[in-house]
């Protein structure tokens, strides 16, 4: 496995334990959880959908929120190839808003 590839699965990881960790904030119990990601997953019409900017590439929605765009570039993206593929998901992130596009959370909250 290349470099770049174990950069990519370390993101990977992160972004899902990062996730998981926001999710369940508040939960009761595991169903709790797993309910709670089930509700913000689902195709329903006029729902919420949640994805990281690598799942977003090639889709667009009317309105855009990106969150906690404050931790991009990655502080572990420290050769050339790693920046220039962090820039690559910031291009993807800003690019899927077809009308409307916010940034949420700066760090602090």
């Amino acid at each position: 496995m290349t470099a770049e590839e174990r950069f990519s699965e370390a993101e990977a990881l992160a972004d899902g334990v990062e996730t998981v960790l926001k999710f369940s904030e508040g939960a009761d119990s595991l169903q709790d959880l797993l309910a709670r990601i089930d509700r913000a997953f689902s195709d329903g019409e006029g729902g919420l959908v949640l994805s990281t900017i690598h799942k977003a590439k090639g889709i667009e929605w009317d309105r855009v929120f990106l969150w906690r765009w404050d931790l991009l570039p990655s502080q572990w993206a420290r050769l050339e190839w790693q920046q220039r593929q962090e820039r690559n998901c910031q291009y993807v992130g800003v690019t899927r808003a077809r009308r409307e596009l916010y940034f949420v959370g700066d760090g602090h909250e």
